[in-house]
C-alpha cells in the first residue's frame, strides 16, 4: 500500500469508460492545457476535446400509484415493453423512447405524496409501489463536458451533463411528458392507474412551467459517452482517428463508449462492445 511503480508495455489500450477514460488521459497530461495547468499537471499533449462532448440519453419518469388489489411482482422485470416513435418536427427518425415501467420509493419527495398508510403498507423500498412511463431524448442536442476538479486520481471528476439546454430539445421533451400523461391516463390503463404523483397539474400546466419540471427532473439514462470522440485531424474536439489512436500520441488508444462521436439511439452496451471488436480486428 502507497507503493509507486512504473508498468510499460509496447501499446497502452484505455479502456476505462467514458468518465474515467478521459479523466486518466487528463491526469496524464493529455487534455485541455489551461484546465491542467490550472490543477498543476503537466500537459504532455494540448487536446481541448478531452472530457468534452459528453453526451447521454436523458430520461425522466411521470408516476402513478396503482389501484388497491392490483398485485405487482417485485421479481418481474421492471422493464418489459417501450415505445419509438418520431417527434413532431423532427428530422431524427426514432429520437425519442417511451418506458412502461414499475418503481419503488426511491425519492423522499415522491414518498412525501403518499398518504401516511400507503407508505406503511409499502414500507420496503425494493417493493413496486406504481407504475411509470420514463420519457427518453435518444438523440439529443444539447452536449456537456467532463472537468478534473483535483489531480488526485481518486477524486470523482465534475459531470455537467448540461441536458435540455437547446429549445428543440424541450420541444421534444414536453411532447414526449405529454404522451406519456396522456397514454398513461387512457382507458387502457384505467383500471391499473390510481393517482398520478407527477408531475402535476400544475407542472403541465404550459410549457414554462413543464420546462421547469423537466430540468428539475431529467437525469441519466446511464449511456454516457463521446468524452473522447473519434473524428478527422480537421475537428479540434476529436481525441482519437478511426482506429482509436490519440491524437499527438504514440502507441495510446482508446477503446470503449468515450470515442462514440454521438450517443446512438439505442442503449450503448451492444455497441461498445462491438468498438471493441473492430478495434482489435485493426491492431
Amino acid at each position: 500500500q502507497g507503493e509507486k511503480f512504473t508498468v510499460y508495455g509496447n501499446q497502452i489500450i484505455l479502456s476505462a469508460g467514458a468518465v474515467a477514460s478521459p479523466q486518466l488521459l487528463m491526469l496524464s497530461g493529455i487534455g485541455p492545457a489551461d484546465q491542467l495547468t490550472s490543477l498543476g499537471i503537466d500537459v504532455v499533449k494540448d487536446n481541448p476535446g478531452v472530457g468534452a462532448n459528453l453526451r447521454d440519453h436523458p430520461i425522466m419518469s411521470a408516476l402513478w400509484t396503482v389501484k388497491e388489489g392490483h398485485i405487482q411482482d417485485p421479481g418481474a422485470p421492471r422493464t418489459q415493453v417501450a415505445a419509438r416513435y418520431t417527434a413532431t418536427g423532427s428530422e431524427i427518425r426514432n429520437d425519442m423512447k417511451l418506458s412502461f415501467n414499475s418503481f419503488a420509493i426511491a425519492d423522499s419527495r415522491i414518498e412525501d405524496r403518499l398518504s401516511e398508510s400507503s407508505q406503511s403498507h409499502h414500507a420496503d423500498i425494493n417493493t413496486p409501489i406504481g407504475v411509470k412511463i420514463s420519457v427518453s431524448l435518444q438523440l439529443a442536442e444539447s452536449v456537456g463536458h467532463l472537468r478534473l476538479v483535483s489531480s488526485d486520481i481518486n477524486e470523482q471528476p465534475e459531470l455537467n451533463f448540461n441536458y435540455y439546454s437547446t429549445e428543440f430539445d424541450l420541444e421534444r421533451g414536453r411532447e414526449g411528458m405529454r404522451k406519456a400523461i396522456n397514454l398513461g391516463e387512457s382507458n387502457h390503463f384505467s383500471d391499473i392507474i390510481s393517482q398520478r404523483l407527477q408531475p402535476t397539474d400544475v407542472d403541465l400546466s404550459n410549457d414554462h412551467k413543464l420546462d421547469d419540471w423537466i430540468l428539475r427532473n431529467a437525469t441519466t439514462g446511464q449511456h454516457i459517452s463521446g468524452t473522447c470522440k473519434m473524428g478527422p485531424d480537421s475537428d479540434e474536439l476529436a481525441v482519437v482517428n478511426q482506429f482509436g489512436d490519440v491524437r499527438g500520441t504514440t502507441n495510446l488508444k482508446v477503446i470503449d463508449a468515450s470515442i462514440m462521436p454521438d450517443c446512438i439511439r439505442a442503449n450503448t452496451n451492444a455497441t461498445t462492445m462491438m468498438i471493441a471488436e473492430r478495434m482489435i480486428d485493426l491492431i
